[in-house]
C-alpha cells in the first residue's frame, strides 16, 4: 500500500528488493536534483499510512473553519492537522487557512483570494477584504483593505559569514517606506516632501508566537505600523532560517496589510495590527497536493492528520559538517539540537574532528588561564574528560598535516593542493573558532579569550604568546585570494602591514567579538594607534555590506579617544553621504562624538557635513536616523564655530521641519521621546545663537508645542529635562532682548501673549509633580519659565494681576513655590550628609532657590496690594 501511493504520487515505481540490496533507502538512490522534495514526500506518504493503517476515518480534520471540499479545490495544500489543535476555538470559528508558494496561515473568513485557485504557487498575491459600503463593489481594490503577500525565492545561507539580521531589518523597512512614500504620492505630494506626510509610531523585532506544525526552521520577524494622511499600513517581514530537509538555506517572506483609504478625519482600525500579526504567528510550511483526480481525494474526503513536510534529511547534512562546510550560526542551530547527534565525525590521526576540537578548547582554556583548567560545562565526569596541550597551534599542524597526506593521496598539482589546503584550514579554524566560543561558555568564549589574553603582566610569557596566536589563527585574517600565514607573535604583526589591510579578509565572526571585548586596543596599550586607526578606517570603506560590522566600529570609535581622528573623517563622510539608513545613522553617532575632539568640527564642515545631515532630517522618514542627524547638528552648533553652520541651519524650510518634529503627527501621536528630546537641544542650541532663529520660534508657535509636550510627558523626567531647558532658554532669550518684542508684547492677542495665561497654568500643574530630588533640574527650568513669564508683562500692572490672580487662586501658586524652596533644602541636606560635593547640584539648589523668591515676592506684593484696597 506505501509504494502504491509512491508510485501514485510520484508516477514513479521504487523497487524496494534493489534498494534492499544496495544497504539504504530507496530514494538515496535516485538522482539529487529530485532528492529534495522526494525527502519530503516521502515522509509524507509514510505518515499518511501509518495514520490510516490506525485507524481509517479516525483522526480525519472536524470541519469548523467552514473550508471547502478539497475535491473543488485544484492545487490545494494542506499542513499537519496539529495545528488545529494548537489554535484556541474561538479563532478557528473567526479564521481560515490560506495557501501560496508551498506556506499557509489563517486570515479572517471575509478574506478572499483574488488569484484563481489553480495559482497557489505564484510568489505573489493580493488578497482583499469585503466592505460595509454600498459603493464597495465598484471601488478599486488599492483603495479597500487589502493584504499584500510576496514571497521570495530561497537563497543560500553563506557558508562564510552569517546574514545578518540588521539588512533583514533594513529590508523591510525599505519595502514599507517605499509603500508609505507610494500612498502619498497618489494623494498628491511631491516626493521629496512626501517624508513629512509619514508616521511610523511603531517599529521593531517582533516574535512568532505559533509553530502550528512542528517546524524545525527558526523564523525572525520585523514590523513597521505606518500612518498616513489617508490610510494606515502594516508591515511584517519573516525571514525563515535553516529550512529543512538541508537546513542549508533561508527564505524571506513579506506581508503588507493595507486600510481602506478614508478622506478628511478618520480613526485608527481596532485591531489593525493584531489581524496582520495573527496571520504571520500562523505562517508554516504546507505540503500536499489535493488534485481532484489523485489517490488522496479518492481515498479521504478531507485532509489527513498527519502530513509532516518538515523532515530534517541527516544524511546530507552530516557530510556537510564532516566537510566543514557550516557557518558560525549553523553549527550553534545543529548543537542546540541534541536529538540530532550531528557533529563533524571525520577522522585525522584516529580521532574525531570534533574531538580534536575540543581538546583544542581546552587547551586554550588552559592558557587563558596561565595553565589552569576550570571545571567546564558538560565535563563533570573526569573518565570523558579529553586531554589537553600546552600549546594549542599544534593540534592545527597535526590537522593540516593529515590533509597534506590525503591530498597528496589524490595525485593533485602542488598548486591545486596549496588551494584545497588553504581552502581546508580556513574551514577548520571557522570550526574551531564556534567550538571556542560555544562549547565551554562558562569557562571560554572569544570574548572571554580576548579579555583574558589581553591582561597585563597576568599571564606568563610563554602562555601569553599561545592565547595570541590561536586569537590570530580564529580571526584568520588573510589576503582576499590569498594564503592564511600564522604570525610569529599577534595579530597586531597583521594590522601594521599595510598590502594586507588593503585586501583584508577575516572570520566576521570573530571580529566582531573582539571589537566588543576591545581586544586590539588592549594589545596595542601604550603604543601608536595608527595601526588600529587604519583597521577601522579599513572595515569602514570594505565591509560597508556588512552593518554588524559598521555598528560595531562606529561604536568602537565613540568610546575610543586615542584615535588618528581626522583619517576616519573621510570614511564616516563617506557612509553618511552615501550609506543606508542604518549605516547613516552609525556615521552620524561617530561624527557627533568625534566632532567634539580637537578641530574636528571645522573639518567636518568643510566637507559639507552639515547640508548632509540637514538634507537627512528634512527627507528621511527613519526616526533614529533623523536622530542622529539632529544631534550631530547640535554638536556642531555648541561647539561655536564661525556663524556659517548656523546661517545653513535658520533657513525657514529646516526651521519648519524642526517644529514638525515637535508637532502632534497623524491621529495626534507625537515622535518618541529621544527623538523629541533632540529636536528640542538643536532648537535650543540654535535659537542662543541666532535672533531671527529665535524670531520664528515665537511666531510660529514652537513655544505652545514645546509646552504641549511637557503637558503630555509630566512624569517622563528624560524629556522634560530638555523640553523645559530649550522653553527656559527660548524666554531667557527674549527676556534679554526684550526691546526687540515690544509690539508682541503689547499685543495681547499676538501669538506670544494669546495662551500665556493657559501655558502658565499647564506649567504650574507641571511643577507640582517635580517636588522630588529627581524631578529638581526640571523644576529649576519651570520656574525660570514662569519668570520671564511674568517680566514680560511686569510693565502691564493688570495683565500681571491677571496672571499671577488666577495662579495663586486656582493653583495655589504660592504654596507651591514655598513647596520648591522646602525641597531644594531638602536635596542640599542630603547631598551635605552624603558628602557630595557636586557643583551641579549646587548651582541647581541656588537656582530654584533664586527663582521661588524673585516669584514668591511678586506673589507678596499682589497679596499686599490686595489687602489694602
Amino acid at each position: 500500500f506505501f509504494h502504491t501511493m509512491l508510485a501514485d504520487r510520484f508516477a514513479l515505481a521504487i523497487d524496494k528488493l534493489e534498494a534492499e540490496r544496495a544497504g539504504f533507502p530507496a530514494f538515496i538512490a535516485l538522482s539529487s536534483c529530485h532528492r529534495k522534495k522526494i525527502i519530503e514526500d516521502v515522509q509524507i506518504s509514510h505518515d499518511t499510512a501509518m495514520i490510516t493503517y490506525q485507524s481509517k476515518l479516525a483522526f480525519l480534520i472536524p470541519k469548523p473553519l467552514g473550508t471547502k471540499n478539497p475535491q473543488n479545490w485544484p492545487g490545494f495544500r494542506h499542513p499537519t492537522i496539529i495545528m488545529f489543535n494548537t489554535i484556541p476555538d474561538p479563532i478557528k470559528r473567526d479564521m481560515k487557512p490560506f495557501y501560496r508558494c508551498g506556506y499557509l496561515f489563517l486570515g479572517p473568513k471575509n478574506m478572499e483570494d483574488t488569484s484563481m485557485a489553480n495559482l497557489y504557487n505564484r510568489h505573489s498575491c493580493t488578497y482583499s477584504f469585503p466592505s460595509n459600503d454600498v459603493l464597495s463593489d465598484i471601488v478599486q481594490i488599492d483603495k479597500r483593505k487589502h493584504l499584500l503577500v510576496r514571497v521570495m525565492p530561497e537563497k543560500p545561507i553563506r557558508s562564510t559569514m552569517p546574514d545578518s539580521n540588521l539588512n533583514f531589518h533594513l529590508w523591510v523597512e525599505s519595502i514599507a517606506w517605499a509603500m508609505a512614500q507610494d500612498e502619498v504620492q497618489k494623494e498628491g505630494v511631491a516626493r521629496e516632501l512626501a517624508s513629512g506626510c509619514i508616521f511610523i509610531p511603531e517599529r521593531g523585532v517582533y516574535r512568532k508566537k505559533m509553530n502550528i506544525t512542528g517546524d524545525e526552521s527558526m523564523y525572525h520577524c520585523f514590523r513597521l505600523h505606518i500612518f498616513t494622511k489617508t490610510r494606515q499600513i502594516g508591515v511584517i517581514g519573516v525571514r525563515r532560517k535553516y529550512i529543512p530537509p538541508l537546513i542549508d538555506c533561508f527564505q524571506d517572506l513579506i506581508f503588507v496589510l493595507k486600510g481602506k483609504v478614508k478622506l478628511g478625519q478618520w480613526t485608527e482600525e481596532p485591531n489593525f495590527m493584531q489581524t496582520l500579526e495573527r496571520m504571520v504567528d500562523s505562517i508554516s510550511p504546507s505540503a500536499m497536493d489535493w488534485r481532484a483526480d489523485s489517490f488522496w481525494s479518492k481515498s479521504f474526503l478531507d485532509p489527513p492528520k498527519q502530513s509532516h513536510p518538515t523532515y530534517i534529511d541527516k544524511f546530507i547534512i552530516q557530510q556537510q559538517a564532516d566537510a566543514l562546510l557550516c557557518n558560525h550560526d549553523v553549527y550553534s542551530w545543529l548543537r542546540n539540537r541534541k536529538s540530532f547527534k550531528i557533529v563533524p565525525s571525520m577522522r585525522f590521526n584516529g580521532k574525531e574532528c570534533h574531538l580534536l576540537a575540543v581538546k583544542f578548547c581546552r587547551s586554550t582554556c588552559r592558557a587563558a588561564y596561565d595553565g589552569k583548567i576550570p571545571m567546564v560545562d558538560g565535563d563533570s565526569d573526569p573518565k570523558k574528560m579529553i586531554a589537553s596541550v600546552k600549546d594549542p597551534i599544534s593540534i592545527i599542524k597535526r590537522f593540516e598535516a593529515s590533509a597534506e597526506v590525503m591530498l597528496s593521496e589524490q595525485n593533485v598539482s602542488k598548486q591545486v593542493m596549496a588551494l584545497l589546503l588553504n581552502n581546508w584550514r580556513m574551514r577548520v579554524s571557522k570550526y574551531f573558532a564556534h567550538v571556542v566560543d560555544c562549547y565551554m561558555p562558562s569557562s571560554i568564549t572569544i570574548v572571554k579569550l580576548a579579555k583574558l589574553s589581553s591582561r597585563a603582566n597576568q599571564l606568563s610569557p610563554e602562555n601569553k604568546v599561545a592565547c595570541a596566536k590561536v586569537t590570530a589563527f580564529l580571526l584568520y585574517m588573510h589576503k582576499r585570494g590569498g594564503v592564511f600565514i600564522q604570525p610569529s607573535n599577534s595579530v597586531m604583526e597583521q594590522i601594521s602591514d599595510p598590502d594586507l589591510m588593503s585586501r583584508m579578509e577575516c572570520n566576521e565572526v570573530v571580529l566582531l567579538k573582539l571589537l566588543s571585548a576591545g581586544y586590539f586596543e588592549r594589545m596595542n596599550d601604550g603604543k601608536d594607534s595608527e595601526d588600529l586607526t587604519t583597521l577601522l578606517s579599513n572595515l569602514l570603506l570594505r565591509k560597508s555590506n556588512n552593518l554588524d560590522i559598521i555598528r560595531a566600529v562606529c561604536r568602537k570609535i565613540r568610546r575610543k579617544s586615542k584615535l588618528n581622528i581626522p583619517k576616519l573623517i573621510e570614511p564616516l563622510m563617506i557612509l553618511a553621504h552615501m550609506g543606508n539608513a542604518y549605516s547613516q545613522t552609525y556615521a552620524f553617532q561617530a561624527l557627533a562624538a568625534i566632532a567634539k575632539v580637537g578641530s574636528s568640527a571645522t573639518e567636518i564642515c568643510k566637507r559639507k557635513g552639515v547640508e548632509v545631515a540637514m538634507h537627512v532630517v528634512s527627507s528621511s522618514p527613519s526616526r533614529e536616523l533623523i536622530q542622529a542627524a539632529v544631534s550631530f547638528l547640535s554638536t556642531i552648533v555648541s561647539m561655536e564655530l564661525d556663524s556659517e553652520a548656523i546661517k545653513k541651519m535658520s533657513k525657514i524650510y529646516f526651521l519648519n521641519r524642526l517644529k514638525y518634529l515637535i508637532s502632534p503627527q497623524i491621529l495626534g501621536q507625537r515622535n518618541n521621546a529621544p527623538l523629541l528630546s533632540a529636536v528640542a537641544r538643536l532648537i535650543m542650541c540654535i535659537s542662543q545663537r541666532n535672533h531671527h532663529v529665535l524670531f520664528y520660534m515665537v511666531i510660529s508657535g514652537v513655544i505652545k508645542e514645546l509646552v504641549a509636550i511637557i503637558e503630555d510627558h509630566s512624569n517622563y523626567y528624560r524629556i522634560l529635562i530638555p523640553i523645559s531647558a530649550c522653553l527656559g532658554t527660548i524666554f531667557v532669550k527674549l527676556g534679554s532682548s526684550k526691546s526687540e518684542y515690544e509690539a508682541l508684547i503689547n499685543v495681547e492677542d499676538s501669538v506670544l501673549n494669546d495662551s500665556l495665561r493657559s501655558q502658565a497654568q499647564t506649567l504650574v500643574l507641571a511643577l507640582k509633580r517635580m517636588m522630588n530630588q529627581e524631578g529638581l533640574q526640571v523644576a529649576l527650568n519651570l520656574l525660570i519659565v514662569l519668570k520671564h513669564m511674568v517680566m514680560l508683562v511686569e510693565d502691564k500692572k493688570q495683565r500681571k494681576k491677571e496672571l499671577l490672580d488666577e495662579l495663586d487662586e486656582n493653583y495655589a501658586f504660592e504654596h507651591v513655590l514655598n513647596r520648591c524652596r522646602d525641597v531644594a533644602a531638602q536635596c542640599e541636606d542630603i547631598k551635605q550628609a552624603t558628602g557630595d560635593n557636586d557643583t551641579m547640584w549646587a548651582t541647581i539648589i541656588a537656582g530654584v532657590r533664586g527663582a521661588a523668591d524673585w516669584l514668591l515676592r511678586h506673589v507678596e506684593e499682589l497679596l499686599d496690594n490686595e489687602k489694602k484696597i
